[in-house]
């Protein structure tokens, strides 16, 4: 859209008009979807239970954050959507599980890069798919963020930790390295050498329930590790069946 000239971006968009809403650069944003993810992975390995994490951005990175969570099997914590629009796809099917939970949209009414009507467009296609949005609309702001922004920001996460906070206290999260060897207490003790044989069934017991989902061995092997870690275990064991 910058006439050619490089310059840093989640995907390529058109020049300025109404596809640059639509026809963007598909391989550029499911590259950038992928990123995105394997961030969100490594912040679970390392010990964050997906259900304390926030996705969202500004601008493009909005809209890359609204597909990564309708695309995301896992309950996140809430997502956060300043100034951004839609993209490419105009009829996303979301993942159930990320419907309920808050979704906060900041935009302003004199934003001259991603029209206001845009957003208000994408809200309420979001809500055609069950999706409720926390509106905010900010007089005279262009395609910045404000200091009154921030402040409903600010507000709506510590909303958002305290609904998360209530919600842990009564059905609990996964939380690797707090015990994730919790249910496999007694049983054959196993060197962490020996977890590169370990098959991926192998490796879903020692880790716990939420990597049902998952049979990237590759994956499993780094979590397990990062329990091993973590863990309490102080013997540098892991518990198999």
């Amino acid at each position: 859209m910058n006439k050619g000239i490089v310059m840093n971006a989640w995907f390529d968009v058109p020049p300025m008009g109404p596809e640059m809403f639509s026809k963007v650069d598909q391989k550029g944003f499911v590259s950038s979807m992928a990123y995105v993810f394997s961030i969100i992975k490594d912040e679970v390995a390392s010990g964050t239970p997906m259900q304390r994490i926030i996705i969202g951005g500004f601008s493009q990175g909005g809209c890359l954050g609204i597909h990564t969570v309708l695309k995301c099997p896992y309950e996140v914590a809430g997502v956060m959507l300043l100034s951004t629009f839609l993209g490419p796809d105009k009829t996303p099917q979301p993942a159930e599980v990320n419907k309920a939970v808050p979704w906060f949209w900041g935009h302003g009414d004199a934003d001259p890069i991603v029209p206001f009507a845009m957003g208000k467009w994408t809200s309420q296609q979001l809500a055609k798919i069950g999706i409720t949005v926390d509106w905010h609309t900010y007089p005279k702001q262009s395609h910045i963020t404000s200091d009154v922004e921030f402040r409903d920001i600010e507000k709506w996460l510590i909303a958002t930790r305290e609904r998360t906070n209530e919600k842990e206290r009564l059905v609990g999260f996964d939380r690797i390295g707090e015990d994730p060897f919790k249910e496999l207490r007694g049983k054959k003790v196993v060197d962490l050498e020996d977890l590169s044989s370990f098959s991926v069934k192998e490796l879903k017991t020692c880790i716990g329930d939420w990597t049902e989902r998952t049979n990237d061995r590759a994956s499993l092997m780094k979590v397990a590790n990062a329990c091993v870690r973590l863990s309490a275990v102080k013997s540098h064991h892991v518990y198999q069946e």
